[in-house]
């Protein structure tokens, strides 16, 4: 903790450490952004997502399961997540759809 005092108030190295830090801080989260676009990209991007949304399709369609029973059944821990998913493949909430059987 005093070496981190000492780099805050010595005055030629202040800039320089608070540059660092800033820098540091800017390349951890770009490479978290780019790991959550990367995984939210791969996950609409498989064959498997159009499968998980059918398969959540017929779980409505066929039995009386939670909508978050189906969403963690079909593979989304996040039920707000899968229901984005779902809304921008079917045009229909998960509830909306389960009404119109």
């Amino acid at each position: 903790m005093a070496c981190l005092r000492t780099e805050l108030t010595a005055p030629q190295a202040s800039g320089l450490f608070v540059r660092g830090m800033a820098d540091a801080i800017a390349v951890h989260l770009a490479r978290h952004y780019v790991d959550v676009g990367a995984s939210q990209l791969d996950a609409s991007s498989l064959p498997a997502y159009k499968l998980r949304i059918d398969t959540a399709r017929r779980m409505l369609r066929e039995t009386h399961a939670s909508i978050v029973a189906i969403a963690n059944e079909v593979g989304y821990a996040n039920p707000s997540h899968f229901a984005q998913l779902f809304r921008k493949e079917t045009g229909l909430t998960p509830s909306d759809y389960r009404r119109q059987r």
